[in-house]
């Protein structure tokens, strides 16, 4: 992820740009669409979108239609979307530019990709090692994990789009040797664990280079107010496709749709209690699910 060095050259500058969350999903959303894959699989495959908030936005670029967030994470934790619209997908795949809704036949649709077809799948977790991760509520993290291991078996390409939001310290793999759903007591929200993704991850670094060819890095995280969580790069290149970029981004911030707001928090006692685990909420209902 990201450039290790650059080269410099006399017709070359620096932009300095700042993003918030939502304008680096929409970033690395562009970035997605630009992807030579994705344009290669559009005319003879067809894309599998699953994930959370980043590929909702990957979806409504390629496809324009937006789908549905399940698990989410809020100020209360990691909880569940009661507001979702079961009319819409939540998963979802795209063939000869048509989007289908694929939630009840998830696990059907994964067996029958092949290589020449691709998933765009959101992530929870990425380290600086190169590796990605998806929190799982429930036990054995649904469908998600067996059509996984049928896609990295069967050699399926799979894209990660993820923003820095998501670095995590210390290494993934060994994260996860720690963690777990069952090894916690006590949890805001549902208890969690982590499955591994494998696949090229999307961060807003290679979004950019997708986008306009440009090297980049971070030099800076955070802000306040409606800046919170959000990135500071340095963009590198020839001046005149640094000011065009530049143009873009001041374009990307002048689009005032922010999506994935639109949800209910679950609350206890609700009807997924009795499937997740150490949720310290449930001790505020009525009556507690075992």
């Amino acid at each position: 992820m990201g450039s290790d060095s650059i080269t410099w050259a006399e017709d070359m500058t620096i932009a300095q740009i700042t993003l918030t969350v939502e304008e680096s999903k929409r970033l690395i959303a562009e970035g997605v669409k630009n992807h030579p894959y994705v344009n290669k699989v559009l005319k003879k495959g067809s894309i599998l979108f699953k994930g959370g908030s980043t590929v909702c936005k990957v979806s409504e670029i390629i496809t324009k239609q937006k789908l549905e967030l399940c698990g989410i994470i809020t100020c209360r934790g990691t909880v569940i979307n009661m507001g979702m619209d079961y009319s819409m997908p939540h998963i979802s795949l795209y063939e000869n530019y048509k989007l289908k809704n694929i939630d009840s036949i998830f696990m059907e649709t994964a067996l029958k990709m092949t290589d020449k077809d691709l998933v765009i799948c959101g992530a929870n977790a990425i380290d600086n090692h190169g590796n990605a991760a998806m929190m799982v509520g429930n036990l054995s993290g649904g469908d998600t994990s067996y059509a996984l291991n049928t896609w990295y078996g069967e050699g399926v390409p799979i894209l990660i789009p993820v923003g820095y939001e998501k670095l995590v310290p210390n290494n993934i793999n060994e994260i996860i040797k720690k963690t777990g759903r069952k090894k916690k007591s006590y949890s805001l929200g549902m208890s969690v664990g982590l499955v591994p993704l494998i696949g090229e991850i999307i961060t807003e670094v290679e979004a950019i280079s997708y986008i306009s060819g440009l090297e980049s890095y971070v030099i800076g995280s955070g802000g306040l107010g409606a800046a919170k969580g959000s990135l500071t790069l340095d963009v590198v290149g020839e001046k005149s496709l640094v000011k065009d970029f530049v143009e873009y981004i001041m374009s990307l911030k002048s689009d005032e749709s922010d999506s994935n707001d639109d949800y209910t928090e679950c609350e206890a006692i609700c009807k997924f209690c009795i499937e997740h685990i150490g949720c310290i909420h449930k001790r505020k209902g009525k009556e507690v699910i075992k």
